[in-house]
């Protein structure tokens, strides 16, 4: 019910706002047929209604500060979502059972204690996760608004999309039973009318019982059908007249746009305005149609073509509209404006340069999507204090990993080093590591490097990375206990003790105390939660566990930072026995071995796949999600005084999971993330907990779209924020982009 939900919530937003741009464009053409209805011929103004196709067919367009649309931008960060990337999933893009997860790290700023990194959280549900639910939040919430639109509104596509289907189909299977005529002078007639017409494009001429006035059926195989002894009834000019309008039908491929015109009306059934946009495009196209058939007929014919259309009015009556059909007597109503355009028909075209400008015009700004300005342009700062992304080398260039998602990034003080993660359905154990200075990368050693694996944990030591546990597979038990260490000073690797070693598992939270290895939580085989935790001291190569007296409840994919003193975890989820996401924490003391719970008074709701990181004195939680209910609210909690503090929403960016956080010294910056169902944006901006306020960093030339399944897709150096690799759920990416900050900024740890 949970993916459900957050896809029916997504689909609506998406939904209501292709139909309210439509509805503008609706009323707009309107306005126009309107007020030039005297200087535009048909043909011109059927035109602009096919600009309403193309916007209801079309629900993403290239943004534009042209665009009428920009009108209606609320004055609020808007963060680009590169949705139109995210329609085509890569074929190892299935997940597990349970959603694989994410992790959130926490780079400390320059001080006396040691580096470290946090462990995994989760965002993995993005990419379709069949086993999203919170039963416990769940079970509060009514029945979601959102689910209940979809339902009714699928409800509604099903029932007339399955009455057009079984009607077409019927008459269809009931005219392929018929044969048609042989007459060789209505044939010959037929022919001459393709000619006058410039149609080559075969048709057949048969009668039926199943129409009541002459209606061309189909597009591929056109038939053009006349009530049975029609032929007989018609003198050859009447008859020629119907193949004439008929042929302007075929000619103008009107069944084709009449099928694409009732699948959008279909699927916009609940707007008025899409069935009156119709009503009148259907009402253009048969004058239109009348014109085409008497720009091809004799000077003299013209007055006997009205006379033909008013004697099949007396004769005959308009069939039950059918996107199959286009018929002479479509609209029966319409009769009387049509002779009227017939008696004045004037075969030059009325102001073809006025009409061309303001189809060109209104294609300019309602095919094209609002212009969502920078933070820095509405506000009017200049870039300059903003700061400033460039690109870094990359793959292709020498050495540059490939693109991945779940790796492991650390920084050194001089390198990045990425190894490990997922690209599709490949899982790596292969690396690089990135020297900013010089712009270029280096690869690592293959040589007695842990197996293939993501979702692992990683910490820097000061002199090496360690690499424990993962997932080597989207699957429930290709979980992994094993791991290593590796020294980018000597390039080799050090396979890791698995004597005294945790069980397997993977999303753990994991921290580096300056002596030892901390890991805690994380989800084994099965998907069973570990509730032991362990701590690994790399200079006697040795394992032990930690206490589970007073320890919180075991979780997967809670975050985690290391205080100088404690490690500190919080948030979380898991999936078996039952499903909860977790609000509450602990803080783990290794000198007693014992754990302290974390209050609860004041701290976050409960959430998953967000992110943590260290100041100093304070950790700050910021973002994540419950169920489906994204968030964009946070709280800072204090060690000395062990209370929280909310972080204040004002400025703050969009709600997100599966986002990075880093902490530079004086500010946590966050950037990447999913905002939505299948929405993913790269927005960053800076958090000043000092001064409890929001800042933008520019745009301007900073990555694409992505999001991550921890946060291993950022760093802070002595450069500013180096992030690389993500995913744009479509697929995983291979770029490195380093953000400079601002000169203002001098507070900024530059370790």
């Amino acid at each position: 019910m949970s993916r459900l939900a957050e896809f029916a919530d997504g689909f609506c937003q998406l939904l209501w706002r292709n139909a309210w741009q439509a509805s503008i464009l609706i009323l707009l053409v309107l306005l126009a047929n309107w007020a030039l209805r005297r200087k535009l011929s048909h043909a011109w103004r059927y035109a602009l209604w096919l600009l309403v196709l193309v916007r209801l067919a079309c629900p993403y367009l290239p943004p534009s500060p042209l665009s009428v649309f920009n009108l209606f931008v609320r004055d609020e960060p808007s963060i680009s979502a590169s949705t139109t990337q995210l329609g085509q999933q890569s074929s190892g893009d299935a997940l597990p059972t349970p959603p694989a997860a994410v992790q959130d790290s926490g780079v400390p700023a320059e001080r006396s204690n040691p580096q470290q990194i946090a462990g995994d959280s989760a965002v993995a549900r993005v990419e379709n996760d069949p086993h999203v639910t919170t039963p416990s939040a769940a079970a509060l919430r009514p029945f979601p608004t959102a689910l209940l639109l979809f339902l009714t509104w699928l409800a509604g596509v099903l029932i007339l999309g399955g009455r057009v289907v079984w009607e077409a189909v019927k008459l269809g299977n009931s005219i392929r039973r018929l044969r048609p005529t042989t007459d060789p002078a209505v044939l010959e007639l037929l022919e001459d009318c393709k000619e006058s017409m410039k149609v080559s494009t075969p048709v057949l001429v048969i009668e039926s019982t199943q129409v009541q006035s002459p209606m061309l059926h189909g597009f591929l195989r056109p038939r053009l059908l006349l009530p049975e002894g029609l032929l007989n009834r018609l003198n050859s000019e009447q008859l020629r007249h119907v193949f004439l309008h008929e042929l302007a039908h075929v000619r103008r491929c009107d069944i084709l746009v009449n099928w694409l015109a009732t699948w959008l009306q279909i699927l916009h059934w609940f707007n008025p305005l899409v069935w009156l946009a119709f009503w009148c495009m259907r009402n253009e196209r048969e004058l239109t149609a009348d014109r085409l058939a008497l720009s091809s007929a004799e000077e003299n014919e013209r007055l006997e073509y009205g006379e033909t259309l008013l004697m099949l009015t007396q004769l005959f009556r308009a069939r039950k509209y059918l996107p199959s059909l286009a018929g002479i007597l479509e609209v029966k109503g319409q009769i009387e404006s049509r002779i009227a355009e017939i008696a004045n028909f004037q075969n030059a075209s009325r102001r073809p340069v006025l009409a061309f400008g303001l189809l060109t015009a209104l294609g300019i700004v309602t095919l094209t999507d609002a212009h969502v300005p920078s933070e820095e342009s509405r506000s009017g700062k200049l870039e300059v204090n903003l700061g400033t992304w460039r690109r870094c080398a990359g793959a292709p260039h020498s050495f540059g990993p490939a693109a991945r998602v779940g790796h492991s990034s650390v920084w050194t003080g001089t390198e990045l080093i990425v190894w490990g993660g997922r690209r599709g359905g490949t899982y790596l154990n292969d690396g690089a590591l990135y020297d900013a200075s010089s712009d270029s990368w280096r690869p690592m050693s293959p040589s007695n490097a842990p197996s293939p694996r993501w979702l692992h944990a990683a910490v820097w030591t000061g002199k090496e990375l360690i690499v424990w546990g993962g997932r080597s597979a989207f699957d429930n038990f290709d979980v992994l206990g094993d791991g290593a260490r590796y020294n980018p000073a000597t390039d080799t690797w050090v396979p890791l003790s698995i004597a005294a070693a945790p069980s397997a598992r993977s999303q753990m939270a994991a921290v580096w105390t300056g002596t030892e290895m901390l890991i805690w939580g994380g989800a084994g085989e099965g998907w069973i939660i570990e509730p032991i935790g362990a701590r690994y001291d790399p200079r006697t190569d040795t394992w032990a566990s930690l206490t589970e007296n007073g320890a919180p409840e075991p979780r997967m994919e809670p975050t985690a930072v290391w205080s100088g003193n404690e490690m500190i975890v919080w948030g979380g989820v898991r999936y078996a026995p039952d499903q909860i996401t977790f609000g509450t924490g602990g803080r783990y003391d290794p000198r007693s071995d014992s754990w302290t719970p974390l209050p609860t008074n004041g701290a976050p709701s409960a959430r998953t796949g967000h992110t943590a990181v260290w100041t100093g004195s304070e950790m700050i939680i910021w973002g994540g999600v419950e169920d489906v209910e994204y968030m964009n609210t946070g709280a800072r909690f204090n060690v000395a005084t062990a209370s929280w503090t909310p972080t204040t929403l004002q400025d703050a960016p969009q709600q997100r999971l599966g986002h990075c956080a880093v902490w530079t010294g004086s500010e946590m910056i966050v950037c990447g993330g999913v905002t939505a169902i299948r929405n993913v944006t790269f927005g960053a901006s800076r958090y000043d907990p000092a001064a409890d306020k929001w800042n933008h960093v520019t745009n301007i030339g900073a990555p694409a779209a992505r999001y991550f399944h921890r946060s291993e897709g950022a760093v802070w150096t002595s450069q500013g924020l180096l992030v690389f690799g993500g995913s744009i759920i479509s697929k995983e990416l291979d770029t490195a982009f380093l953000w400079t900050p601002p000169p203002s900024a001098p507070r900024y740890s530059r370790r």
